[in-house]
């Protein structure tokens, strides 16, 4: 929820349980691109993220509950709501009977304005090198 404010992502960023990985171990979350990396563990969730500049923001964990996940980010989309925003959402991939792999996208507005992208794919456990990647990017317009 952090992630389209600046500040409040610095503080959330700042706090125990965060530990930033060097370039090398970050290299194998950024995908080719510069940016930082960390290793969170917090009381109930231990997930890596990801920050390329301002404008994306990715976590990758294992052993999450699909279905808890995707409420998450149901939660955070309304609690998006109560800000003012609207979204709609897209299945981008269909299941494969090889992976077990679903990717929904979710466009978000402000005022009729696209703000937000998020992309939230999920691997069935052990079908993937990750079971959950959640990336969110902002819109400049």
């Amino acid at each position: 929820m952090n992630f389209p404010y600046p500040e409040k992502f610095t503080n959330w960023l700042a706090q125990p349980g965060f530990q930033e990985l060097s370039s090398i171990d970050a290299a194998a979350y950024l995908g080719g691109y510069s940016g930082s990396a960390w290793s969170v563990q917090l009381e109930n969730s231990r997930f890596v993220l990801t920050n390329f500049g301002a404008n994306v923001c990715s976590v990758f964990a294992n052993d999450l509950d699909e279905s808890m996940t995707t409420n998450l980010v149901v939660g955070f989309l309304d609690y998006l709501k109560t800000q003012g925003a609207t979204y709609q959402l897209k299945n981008v991939t269909t299941d494969s009977a090889t992976t077990l792999l679903r990717t929904t996208s979710y466009a978000v507005s402000m005022e009729g304005q696209p703000v937000m992208n998020l992309i939230l794919t999920v691997a069935a456990p052990g079908g993937a090198k990750f079971q959950v990647a959640l990336t969110a990017s902002k819109v400049e317009t």
